[in-house]
């Protein structure tokens, strides 16, 4: 940015500029995030995103993936510039869906949403990405009638990021589950959906 004073010419360095043109000047330059629904195209980028995050989620296989998309009840890919930044997949309930933290919830509520992974790419990250499609899901589960929203959350290994951003979504523990076999424990929250 060019300024004069007293006739000569300098340039401000992004430093000089306040906090809150940044955060303008921030918003222009993010491209806006699209949420849509995935299609077979983007499994291969899919399973790369997944492959990234493994270390707190479940391995994905193209298989497996092809066979959770026959369960599913929401596949979403949010794209930016035409790249796929993150995916969704989330189940209702009355799903053959083998995972023990899906069954959990089964065997307590109806009318739910279960959030099984929300997967964001390195370079997407404290983009807003992840609030967007909260938004997006508890849109979805009111319009759909569902009453709960659910997901668990790592305790062992701890993911606190994911805790702190599902206790600013409203969601509340409602359990706590050891996996068998596994050195992980998990929080099992739920927010429910206002009709």
């Amino acid at each position: 940015m060019l300024s004069s004073i007293e006739g000569a010419t300098y340039c401000l360095s992004y430093c000089d500029i306040s906090i809150f043109q940044k955060l303008r000047l921030r918003r222009r330059l993010v491209p806006t995030p699209i949420i849509r629904g995935a299609t077979i195209a983007d499994y291969d980028a899919v399973l790369s995103l997944n492959l990234a995050s493994v270390s707190v989620l479940s391995p994905m296989d193209k298989a497996r993936l092809e066979l959770l998309t026959t369960m599913t009840e929401l596949f979403w890919i949010v794209e930016v510039e035409g790249q796929v930044a993150a995916f969704l997949l989330a189940f209702t309930d009355n799903k053959a869906y083998d995972s023990v933290n899906y069954q959990w919830f089964s065997e307590r509520l109806k009318q739910f949403l279960y959030i099984d992974r929300v997967v964001i790419g390195e370079q997407y990250r404290r983009r807003g990405i992840a609030s967007q499609i909260y938004r997006a899901l508890k849109n979805y589960a009111q319009n759909q009638q569902l009453h709960w929203l659910c997901a668990e959350i790592d305790l062992k290994p701890a993911n606190p990021p994911s805790i702190a951003f599902h206790q600013q979504q409203g969601f509340i523990e409602i359990g706590q589950q050891q996996l068998v076999g596994k050195e992980k424990s998990v929080s099992l929250t739920a927010y429910q959906v206002s009709c």
